[in-house]
């Protein structure tokens, strides 16, 4: 089966790098318990700390998108909107290679 894979590039303000951790802590476990979530992973760079990024497996293009929907999220975006200096959103697919000796 095919998974729908989204990595999410984040660059905090500055001055707000730690409740933009607080706030990107607070979707791990209740997005990791929505229908779908395969993989949810926050990681945060060591040298610039305001930089952070989601790494996130779905089963479906679709259950990513009800994730996007749900009443936490949303309340998460207002909560944030001024938190956050750049977002990306990345749609990436796994490439595998057959290796021959």
């Amino acid at each position: 089966m095919k998974s729908f894979v989204v990595i999410v590039d984040i660059i905090s303000k500055k001055d707000k790098v730690d409740f933009a951790k607080e706030a990107l802590l607070s979707l791990l476990d209740v997005t990791r318990a929505e229908q779908g979530c395969v993989v949810f992973d926050l990681h945060q760079d060591k040298e610039n700390p305001a930089h952070f990024f989601f790494y996130e497996v779905w089963e479906t293009k679709e259950l990513w998108e009800a994730h996007m929907n749900t009443a936490y999220f949303t309340a998460y975006k207002e909560k944030t909107a001024d938190v956050f200096a750049e977002i990306s959103f990345n749609v990436m697919t796994k490439i595998d290679m057959e290796t021959s000796c």
